[in-house]
């Protein structure tokens, strides 16, 4: 049984410029953590992604690639903040989250019960008066 071949998928031009701004913006991101980790300038860090884009191969000018760089610079901080939180805070924010649902659940079933209380007073009643005692007898 041979398996059906399917044709090599068609690269557009949108594809490729996706793409190549995703790399274009995954090498900027490398440069914002050297310079916030060794404090260099602004102008260091534009020269340094030119650099770098330029020896990946994608040619951007340099003023174009300062901009793109500081355009980014405020989605990086974030993105840096994100790649800096310690695993173990994850894993606690995800037992608070249980938690806090656990709890709004016994909370909703406390109000429910108290609700409940003329109802089982009811039941309660029933079940120790003459009434049951015949309809457990008729049954």
């Amino acid at each position: 049984m041979s398996k059906k071949k399917t044709p090599p998928k068609m690269k557009h031009f949108e594809d490729l410029k996706k793409n190549s701004k995703a790399r274009c913006t995954n090498l900027m991101y490398v440069i914002y953590k050297e310079q916030m980790k060794e404090g260099y300038s602004d102008e260091e860090a534009h020269a340094r992604v030119f650099e770098l884009l330029k020896s990946r191969g994608i040619l951007l000018f340099p003023e174009n690639a300062a901009q793109r760089y500081d355009h980014k610079k405020n989605h990086f901080s974030k993105r840096l903040k994100r790649d800096n939180v310690p695993p173990t805070l994850y894993k606690m924010e995800d037992i608070l989250q249980k938690a806090n649902h656990t709890l709004n659940t016994l909370e909703a079933s406390i109000f429910d019960l108290q609700h409940m209380q003329d109802d089982i007073q009811k039941l309660s009643d029933y079940y120790g008066s003459k009434q049951w005692r015949k309809d457990l007898e008729s049954d």
